[in-house]
């Protein structure tokens, strides 16, 4: 079986069993088990659950990417734009809310791997960003992909328990954190401008110590 192929099968084999068990309780040995796979080539995919989390996330990622290809426009303003593209990641999660809904009540008992999610996460963000054409380097760009992060998770929770096939709720608290967001992010510009200044300088000041000092003129 072709690696990717083989991942994909272990990635909808870990979210089917963890609809029907939850997250905490499924062992590695069932996903294997149920993958039709020895533990080894489970393992020779994957190190733990938490990175067939993070490979899921990442699929997802791509298959939203993808859709931009196939339907480009997103708005002009750059609020409209990040609103559709975590709607279109919305829909692309739709089929798997019930394992969603069961890692999100979870995996909060698993620091470890709820750390994992949370840097998957702010890759996933950054993806997003970079989707809507609204990526950017340095504290800004750091800035801007944990304020996504942010109200991703405030959405998504909202989402998990809105059963509304237009997801009117969700898209309702969409809009209103993307605003609040899109404020506080106005409001930073001057300090993230200043900080920004600041590190430059820092980094200059501290090449600079690295040179030797310079020659003495020659009479």
């Amino acid at each position: 079986m072709a690696r990717k192929k083989l991942a994909d099968k272990i990635i909808d084999t870990t979210l089917e069993l963890t609809a029907e068990r939850g997250w905490t309780r499924l062992k590695l040995t069932a996903i294997a088990k149920a993958a039709g796979i020895s533990l080894a080539e489970l393992r020779e995919q994957f190190e733990s659950k938490a990175a067939i989390l993070s490979a899921f996330m990442a699929r997802v990622d791509a298959q939203v990417l993808d859709s931009l290809d196939d339907d480009p426009d997103l708005g002009e303003l750059p609020r409209d734009r990040i609103f559709d593209i975590v709607m279109r990641r919305l829909e692309v999660l739709q089929p798997h809310k019930p394992a969603l809904k069961a890692i999100s009540r979870d995996i909060r008992d698993t620091p470890s791997e709820w750390a994992g999610l949370c840097g998957s996460a702010a890759r996933s963000q950054s993806w997003m960003l970079a989707g809507a054409g609204l990526e950017d380097a340095g504290l800004r760009g750091f800035v801007k992909v944990n304020g996504l992060a942010m109200v991703y998770s405030r959405v998504i929770r909202v989402w998990l328990e809105d059963d509304d096939p237009g997801m009117a709720r969700t898209m309702a608290e969409l809009d209103r954190n993307l605003r609040r967001g899109e404020t506080a992010l106005k409001r930073a510009e001057t300090p993230i401008a200043l900080a920004t200044a600041i590190m430059q300088f820092g980094k200059a000041a501290w090449r600079q110590r690295g040179k030797p000092a310079p020659a003495e003129p020659t009479q």
